[in-house]
C-alpha cells in the first residue's frame, strides 16, 4: 500500500504533526448524536434494524432525514430535544434553544434493493476503510489525536462546575507534536477556541484555559522547550454552536478516527447500523490493528479492509506495518485472514455491534476508549498471531533433505542472514518458549551464531557430548565472549 505518510514512520531528525478534535457542543457533533441517539433507541427494541440517519442543525432549525427499516417505533423528534437539552442548548442567547427551535423528521424505510443485499449478512454498500494502531500512547493511537480528545473531555467536565459557567457548549482544539529521532515526543503547540459567556474577559479566560483545561493535560509530554499556544486567537467567542455554524451528521471523520495519522476511507460513522461496512468494518480494521501490535508483530500498522455491495466477505485485506514488523506486509497480512473473521455479521458478533452503544462514540473519538468492544485485547487472538508466526517460521526453517551438519547450518545461516534483527529476536524468544519446539537443534545453532555476529543478547547455547558432537538446545544457559587479538570466541557453560 503507497501510504503518504510513510516517511513519518521513518527516522528522521525532526518533524511536527497536528490532530484536532471537538467539542460535544460542536455544531457537527451535536448532529452526530442525534443521529447516534437515534440509532440507539431502535437498537434497544429491534438489534436487527436498519438505520441509517442523518441531522442538519442551524439558526432555530433541525431536519433529520435518512432510511430506516424496523419492527421498533422510536420518537425520533423527542430523543433530538433530550440530545441538545443535555449538550446545553437551551437558550437562543448561546446559539440555540430546543424548546423554540423548528425540527423536520423526514424519514423512510430502506430501499428493498439495499435490504436484499444485506438480508444474507452481505455488506451494506461498497467502500475502503482503514483502521489504525501504534506504540506512542498506551492506548496505541497517536498521540496528537489522543491529547486533543482529552482537552475537549476537560472541557466538557469543567462546564458542570459552577465556577466555570462563563464555559459554553462550542469548542475545539488542536495539538502539535513535536517527533525526534529515538526521543519521546513532546508537545509543540496547543490551539483551543471555546465558546463564552460575555461576563469574562479574554485576559481571565486565557488564565482559566491554560491553567484548568490545557496544563492538565500536557503535563506530562513536555520538552525541554515550552510549547506554544494560542487561546481563543480570533478574540471574542460568544456567537457559537448550530447559530454560529450549520452543523451535519459525519463531517467530523478526521476527529472520529486518527487525527489523520493514517487514510481515511471517506465513509463517515454516525447514524449507521452495523450492517453498514463504512462503521462496522472500520471498527474491525482499527481491532486488527491493535492485536497486531500488542502482538509485538509491528510497531505501527494500517489496515484496509474493502467490500462489494452484498457480500459477506471482503474483496481485499492488506496490513501495512510501515517496515516496524517483523515480518513483510504479505505474511502479517496472511496471519491477520486466518485470526479474524472479516464478514460483516462475523464483525457483528465479535464485536457485539448490535446494541446501543453508540451514542457515546459520537464525542470525543469513536477510536481509543476502554470502554468499546473493539478496543478490548482479546488474549486468544494474541496468541492465535503468535501460532501463526510460529507456524510460519517452521514451514519456512523446516530441513530439507540431509546434508552435513556443517552444510546445515551454513544453509540456515545463509538464510537467517535475511532477517531483520527483531525477527532474529522473535524466532530466538519463540524457541525459548517451545513454538518452534520441532525445529532442528542445527537450526538453534545457526541462529545463535548470527545472533552472535550481530551483537544480539541470546541464551540459546549448544550442549556436546563428550565426543564434542552437537546432542541439542539448552535454554536459559550461561554464555561468555572473550576478546582474542580482536577477534571473538565464544565460551559455552553448560547449564548446571
Amino acid at each position: 500500500m503507497l501510504n503518504y505518510l510513510n516517511h513519518y514512520s521513518m527516522k528522521t531528525n525532526s518533524y511536527l504533526f497536528t490532530s484536532e478534535s471537538v467539542s460535544a457542543g460542536h455544531p457537527d457533533k451535536i448532529a452526530d448524536q442525534i443521529s447516534d441517539a437515534i440509532l440507539d433507541a431502535y437498537l434497544r427494541l429491534d438489534k436487527e434494524a436498519k438505520v441509517a440517519c442523518e441531522c442538519l442543525i442551524t439558526t432555530n432549525y433541525c431536519c433529520i432525514a435518512g432510511e430506516i427499516t424496523s419492527t421498533a417505533k422510536v420518537d425520533a423528534l423527542a430523543i433530538a430535544k433530550e440530545v441538545i437539552r443535555e449538550i446545553g442548548y437551551n437558550n437562543e442567547e448561546i446559539g440555540f434553544d430546543y424548546k423554540t427551535a423548528r425540527f423536520e423528521i423526514l424519514l423512510h424505510t430502506q430501499s428493498p434493493e439495499i435490504n436484499k443485499s444485506v438480508s444474507n449478512g452481505g455488506a451494506g454498500d461498497q467502500g475502503i476503510m482503514f483502521g489504525y494502531a501504534c506504540r506512542e500512547t498506551e492506548e496505541l493511537m497517536p498521540l496528537p489525536i489522543v491529547l486533543s480528545h482529552r482537552l475537549m473531555q476537560r472541557h466538557h467536565e469543567l462546564r458542570s462546575h459552577p465556577e466555570f459557567n462563563w464555559l459554553l457548549p462550542d469548542a475545539k482544539a488542536q495539538v502539535t507534536i513535536r517527533y525526534e529521532s529515538d526521543e519521546k515526543p513532546v508537545v509543540d503547540t496547543v490551539v483551543l477556541s471555546t465558546q463564552h459567556s460575555a461576563k469574562i474577559s479574554q485576559e481571565e479566560l486565557h488564565q482559566a484555559v491554560k491553567k484548568h483545561i490545557i496544563d492538565p493535560v500536557i503535563k506530562d509530554h513536555l520538552g525541554k522547550c515550552a510549547p506554544t499556544f494560542h487561546i481563543n486567537p480570533s478574540g471574542s467567542f460568544t456567537i457559537g454552536g448550530p447559530h454560529g455554524d450549520t452543523g451535519l451528521t459525519g463531517r467530523k471523520i478526521v476527529v472520529d478516527t486518527y487525527g489523520g495519522k493514517c487514510p481515511h476511507g471517506g465513509g463517515a460513522f454516525s447514524g449507521k447500523d452495523p450492517s453498514k461496512v463504512d462503521r462496522s468494518a472500520a471498527y474491525m480494521a482499527r481491532f486488527v490493528a491493535k492485536h497486531i501490535v500488542a502482538a509485538g508483530l509491528a510497531k505501527e500498522c494500517t489496515v484496509q479492509i474493502a467490500y462489494a455491495i452484498g457480500h459477506n466477505q471482503p474483496v481485499s485485506l492488506l496490513v501495512d506495518v510501515h517496515s516496524s514488523g517483523r515480518w513483510p506486509n504479505s505474511i502479517i497480512t496472511k496471519f491477520a485472514n486466518i485470526c479474524f473473521d472479516l464478514s460483516p455479521d462475523g464483525i457483528a458478533a465479535k464485536l457485539n455491534l448490535k446494541q446501543p452503544i453508540y451514542r457515546k462514540t459520537a464525542v470525543f473519538g469513536h477510536l481509543g476508549n476502554p470502554e468499546f468492544t473493539w478496543e478490548i485485547i482479546h488474549e486468544d487472538l494474541i496468541s492465535a498471531l503468535k501460532d501463526e508466526e510460529a507456524t510460519h517460521l517452521n514451514a519456512h526453517l523446516k530441513v530439507l533433505g540431509r546434508p552435513s551438519d556443517n552444510q546445515r547450518i551454513l544453509t540456515y545461516k545463509q538464510e537467517l542472514k535475511r532477517y531483520t534483527e527483531e525477527q532474529l529476536i522473535a524466532i530466538h524468544n519463540m524457541q525459548r518458549k517451545n513454538r518452534l519446539a520441532g525445529t532442528s537443534a542445527l537450526v538453534g545453532k545457526a541462529l545463535h551464531e548470527e545472533m552472535l555476529s550481530r551483537e544480539l543478547n541470546c541464551d540459546v547455547i549448544t550442549d556436546r557430548n563428550k565426543d564434542g558432537k552437537v546432542a541439542g538446545y539448552l535454554y536459559s544457559a550461561h554464555i561468555e565472549i572473550e576478546i582474542h587479538d580482536g577477534k571473538k570466541s565464544i565460551v559455552i557453560v553448560k547449564e548446571n
